[in-house]
């Protein structure tokens, strides 16, 4: 009884030395005498070898030093706080295995590998553990964490260059309707993606889109505000064009905003120069058929009020009827009044200065047809007047009309 007592505890005690002296300390399946494969991450400049903090969406590169144990490795998966990362966040390089997470390991990397993996970070702000697991074909693991914080990206800015040409700062020597050139940079920080740009005046948003252009002089805004396209959600640094207003000092605020709502705003104060005596404006003034009721025909380019077709106040008469309304007026000589067909851009003309100019640089014509959106100027007697057809009406009753806007 003695003797089997003693073999008894002797068996007992092998069993113990052995299962103590087992040298598998993988995480698979791999048995009693298995080695598991070694993962390091190595050091260097421009790789991430322990926790650290990096942009929100930024990249961090590791570089990975994989060694096979008693098997190949077939496998290496990466995770962020446990879940798989989609594979789109990783590039790898150095490799000649195939893609997806977890990568499977073909025969020439199997037995080991050192590889760049870079990978697109988190967006939030808070922490992240990055593990990087291999396995055998035993299923046999090892696996490297990383602990990534991320913090705001660079910082949300907008500043307005002074290059030759562009507004930065506020500006008294601004001719009224001129397009006036700023010459923003912005960059996206924290908050994401720049979305829009919109454009205020004395507080207003701006709506007339033919007043802001973006990039190019020609090129107007589509809406205010204006939508960036991908193209600029990171660095906008162009070119803006804003007609300045008639006169007078008003502020102009241009705002950036990004995808997390948060804007910036610059603002200039801008003051029109003052170049000259402002035009007076007369809106709507018709010139009736010559054809139609006695005492029509003509038109006061002073006051806007229709007149007979010779009378002495008028500066230009309707040229009645053929067949049918021909449309066309003409300057009355008699009372020493010339026209002139003109390119002046009437809707940005405000001094008489201006207009006089008009005349000036105009094409003399006996008569003209009426077009809308046609500009013609008139001089009689040293006094200058610019017209714009704004329509033209045709009735049954020869009460047809050609309606003008007029600056004198």
């Amino acid at each position: 009884m003695k003797k089997l007592s003693i073999l008894a505890f002797c068996a007992l005690l092998l069993t113990l030395l052995n299962t103590s002296c087992d040298p598998d300390t993988g995480t698979g399946g791999g048995g009693g005498l298995s080695t598991p494969p070694s993962l390091t991450f190595l050091s260097g400049t421009g790789y991430t070898s322990s926790d650290a903090t990096i942009n929100a969406g930024g990249t961090f590169t590791v570089q990975l030093a994989a060694t096979a144990g008693s098997e190949d490795i077939s496998s290496l998966a990466i995770y962020e706080n446990d879940v798989l990362i989609p594979n789109s966040r990783i590039s790898i390089f150095g490799g000649s295995s195939g893609s997806g997470n977890p990568i499977p390991i073909n025969s020439t990397d199997a037995g080991g590998f050192t590889w760049d993996i870079s990978i697109v970070a988190h967006s939030t702000f808070e922490l992240k553990t990055y593990r990087f697991t291999i396995v055998d074909v035993l299923g046999d693991s090892n696996s490297q964490s990383l602990l990534i914080d991320t913090a705001p990206a660079t910082e949300f800015s907008f500043e307005l260059r002074a290059d030759s040409g562009c507004i930065s700062t506020d500006a008294s020597n601004v001719s009224s309707g001129s397009l006036m050139k700023f010459c923003p940079v912005m960059t996206s920080g924290a908050g994401g993606d720049l979305t829009k740009i919109t454009i205020f005046e004395d507080g207003v948003s701006i709506t007339d889109l033919s007043r802001l252009r973006f990039g190019t002089i020609t090129n107007d805004f589509e809406g205010n505000p204006l939508n960036l396209t991908s193209e600029f959600a990171n660095v906008l640094d162009t070119v803006i064009y804003i007609k300045a207003h008639d006169s007078g000092t008003k502020t102009y605020d241009i705002i950036v905003e990004d995808a997390s709502g948060a804007t910036l705003t610059k603002t200039v104060e801008i003051t029109i120069e003052s170049s000259g005596v402002p035009v007076s404006n007369i809106t709507a003034a018709r010139l009736f058929n010559s054809g139609g009721p006695s005492g029509t025909g003509g038109l006061d380019l002073d006051d806007g009020d229709s007149t007979g077709s010779s009378d002495a106040s008028a500066e230009i008469r309707d040229l009645g009827t053929a067949a049918n309304w021909t449309m066309q007026f003409a300057p009355i000589t008699a009372n020493n009044v010339n026209l002139r067909a003109s390119t002046a851009d009437f809707d940005n003309t405000f001094f008489k200065e201006e207009v006089a100019a008009a005349y000036n640089a105009g094409t003399d014509v006996s008569n003209a047809t009426a077009v809308i959106g046609d500009v013609y100027a008139v001089e009689r007697d040293g006094v200058f007047y610019l017209l714009k057809v704004v329509d033209v009406v045709e009735v049954s009753d020869n009460s047809d009309y050609i309606m003008f806007d007029i600056k004198k």
